[in-house]
């Protein structure tokens, strides 16, 4: 799935108004680990809401396919949500009514998907991520790193085109943040989903293609891995070096 964003603002209210995103454009590619860094209130989330259609921008477009989701009907843009997008927070959004097995597979319930059907993916997602003993656990049963494994499987289960992570080791320590990364760059890589995620972690940003980096709610840098991880990792953490010092 390709993405594109043009001269993409977002700002909010009326008397005073703050403007959190100032004209960002760039280009994703199909199947591109895209991660995007900045300070805290730099508009980095801001701009993943607006991908994920939680949010809408004031001006520009966002295209996906060369279509804008949200210039589609309700039912187009619940279609897209359900069939192309996976999202995976921070907090996990699990249901705590729900098992581990139940969570994953509820997309594709909500797809009205055979029960056949549903057991072979999430049976396969398990294995996977590496949580089969986990699926008739509740999710107050198993730890943050199994939770966001769990929360990875739901927002893949449909087989998306596009995944969206916003901060999905921000919880967790740093074996299982390591785990995590792990796993979505396997789905990138194996299983071809184009991934745009939001991180503060030099380290979890190390795993992407490249990063772009928003400061002000403008594009300030980007950089690309290359050849190179330990030079990459590097740049990056030059980068929010540079941040820091001139805030």
């Amino acid at each position: 799935m390709s993405l594109q964003l043009n001269n993409i603002t977002k700002t909010y209210g009326k008397r005073i108004v703050t403007e959190a995103l100032k004209g960002i454009s760039l280009s994703v590619k199909d199947g591109d680990f895209l991660g995007i860094m900045g300070p805290s209130g730099s508009g980095k989330t801001t701009l993943l809401n607006i991908i994920a259609t939680i949010d809408n921008p004031t001006s520009g477009a966002v295209l996906v396919n060369d279509k804008d989701p949200h210039a589609v009907s309700e039912k187009e843009l619940a279609l897209f949500r359900r069939r192309e997008l996976g999202i995976v927070f921070q907090s996990y959004n699990l249901l705590d009514t729900l098992t581990v097995r139940e969570n994953i597979a509820l997309p594709m319930a909500l797809e009205k998907k055979s029960v056949k059907e549903i057991d072979a993916r999430v049976n396969e997602l398990a294995a996977l991520l590496g949580i089969r003993k986990l699926l008739d656990k509740m999710p107050y049963e198993i730890s943050g790193g199994e939770a966001q494994r769990t929360a990875i499987g739901r927002a893949v289960v449909n087989k998306p085109s596009l995944l969206l992570a916003d901060e999905p080791t921000g919880n967790l320590d740093s074996k299982s943040s390591a785990d995590v990364m792990s796993l979505l760059t396997k789905l990138n890589k194996e299983e071809g989903v184009t991934t745009v995620l939001v991180t503060h972690e030099a380290q979890a940003a190390s795993y992407c293609d490249r990063v772009i980096f928003i400061k002000d709610g403008l594009l300030n840098n980007e950089i690309n891995k290359g050849d190179n991880p330990k030079q990459f990792f590097q740049q990056i953490m030059d980068v929010l070096t540079f941040f820091n010092t001139s805030l």
